[in-house]
């Protein structure tokens, strides 16, 4: 993949914050502002994400969902594919196992230390497992939303939340939020999500953060969304010189 702009960003520190919303419901009020124009329109002070950032991760902290998708705990794969890559034939049926299982490794051009594996699509953190059914931790739909793709950094194993725009699907500063509010970030969250898909995930050694990503393909060249990348790169770039995001947010980067 080749990196567009990638202003990283880590922490916002703030101070004199009034009433707290949700990062949800700030995802919410931009994209019910209707058309991208009505969204360039409308802005919001970089403050008002990191302190919605921040009371969304507190919010969820002491929530419990349950569910794996893999019975009792396995030597990952990703180990059992380092363990064995030197051997001069195949030596077991985990051998096997994990040559079948080798994840295609994603290349960003100019920064291999962003190269990335692909984990699982579509996650709804906001849902859990009870008595053998699907059911949803919060009773208000506006939080119940979707990742579009969960990956991992394919040198360090650090979770990646990913929000995919392709062509006139909305736009970078909407995508941006819509990442940050995937309620992916407290302990309790990034530990179910390392233990879930521990075939990917160093569990001896869990990451203490994420890294998020926005991944455009074929963005129009013309019009509004154009300005509201340009936005999103400024917001991002003031955001890696502050200091509330660091705990949960080791990075943030915009792919193409």
């Amino acid at each position: 993949m080749m990196p567009g702009v990638r202003p990283s960003f880590q922490a916002v520190g703030l101070g004199g914050v009034g009433e707290v919303k949700l990062i949800e419901d700030l995802y919410w009020e931009v994209r019910r502002r209707g058309g991208q124009q009505a969204q360039l329109d409308f802005d919001f002070a970089l403050d008002e994400v990191a302190a919605s950032f921040a009371a969304s991760v507190a919010d969820v902290r002491d929530l419990r969902a349950r569910g794996s998708f893999v019975p009792g705990r396995r030597v990952p794969m990703f180990k059992l594919a380092s363990d064995r890559s030197t051997a001069a034939h195949v030596v077991d049926t985990e051998h096997v196992q994990a040559l079948l299982w080798r994840p295609t490794r994603w290349s960003v051009a100019g920064d291999p230390t962003l190269d990335f594996e692909f984990v699982a699509r579509e996650l709804t953190p906001m849902s859990s497992v009870s008595a053998g059914k699907r059911v949803w931790l919060t009773q208000r739909s506006e939080r119940r939303i979707s990742l579009d793709a969960l990956l991992v950094n394919a040198d360090d194993r650090t979770p990646v939340v990913a929000e995919i725009k392709v062509g006139g699907d909305e736009n970078l500063e909407l995508g941006l939020i819509q990442a940050l509010a995937a309620q992916l970030s407290s302990d309790s969250q990034r530990k179910r999500v390392q233990s879930q898909f521990s075939d990917y995930f160093n569990i001896a050694r869990p990451a203490s953060t994420l890294d998020v990503y926005v991944v455009t393909a074929q963005s129009p060249p013309r019009g509004v969304r154009p300005l509201l990348a340009k936005r999103a790169y400024a917001r991002a770039s003031e955001l890696m010189v502050s200091g509330v995001l660091s705990p949960w947010v080791r990075r943030s980067h915009f792919l193409t």
